[in-house]
């Protein structure tokens, strides 16, 4: 069964496809909108990584007597006042393993979404950054010319190359622990991934 790694161009008009075939990394490639389903086998497993900035990840704990519902109303009170838009414009996902609490636009998702059903197979979303877990937990990815920062609680963010140094600013005075390992394309250890 072959897997797909899709990751959004900086422009978000293209994916950057990465095929793998019984695990093994085979070819990578660009494809427009609308194009998607004709590289991408129906039987196959995709995973999509949204970039880092596009999605808002918070470390949450539900209460032992909490609903999800008491629980999402709880965690947008106390969070409103960092969620850019308008908080009935985003969608609201919560992994108890994890504890952690992630907020998308549904504007956002929704010019995938379309997209996705066509493929007629197995699609799971991620963070950009949640696929550096699987090296490292904290680390620093160059992709797509951008820079995705993971942090050891779940969290992360990107930003493009530009803007490299004014984050790096604010990320020495949030973060003053953080030792990163840097992964670039150059290094082995990203085949791996």
């Amino acid at each position: 069964m072959k897997q797909y790694c899709l990751h959004l161009t900086n422009n978000l008009n293209e994916f950057r496809v990465y095929e793998f075939a019984r695990e093994s990394y085979t070819t990578n490639f660009k494809v427009g909108f609308g194009d998607l389903a004709k590289h991408i086998q129906a039987d196959a497993k995709v995973f999509l990584f949204l970039p880092s900035n596009l999605i808002h990840a918070f470390v949450a704990v539900r209460g032992a007597t909490e609903t999800l519902p008491q629980f999402e109303a709880r965690f947008i009170a106390e969070h409103d006042d960092l969620i850019i838009n308008n908080v009935s414009d985003n969608d609201f996902f919560f992994s108890e393993d994890k504890n952690l609490a992630v907020v998308v636009s549904k504007n956002f998702l929704e010019q995938f979404n379309e997209e996705l059903n066509q493929l007629g197979c197995s699609v799971a979303i991620h963070a950009e950054h949640h696929l550096q877990h699987q090296y490292a937990a904290e680390s620093i990815l160059s992709i797509e010319d951008r820079l995705v920062f993971a942090f050891a609680d779940g969290t992360g963010f990107s930003c493009s190359h530009a803007n490299a140094e004014q984050y790096l600013s604010v990320l020495q005075e949030e973060k003053e622990n953080y030792t990163p390992t840097l992964l670039t394309e150059k290094e082995k250890q990203l085949q791996q991934i």
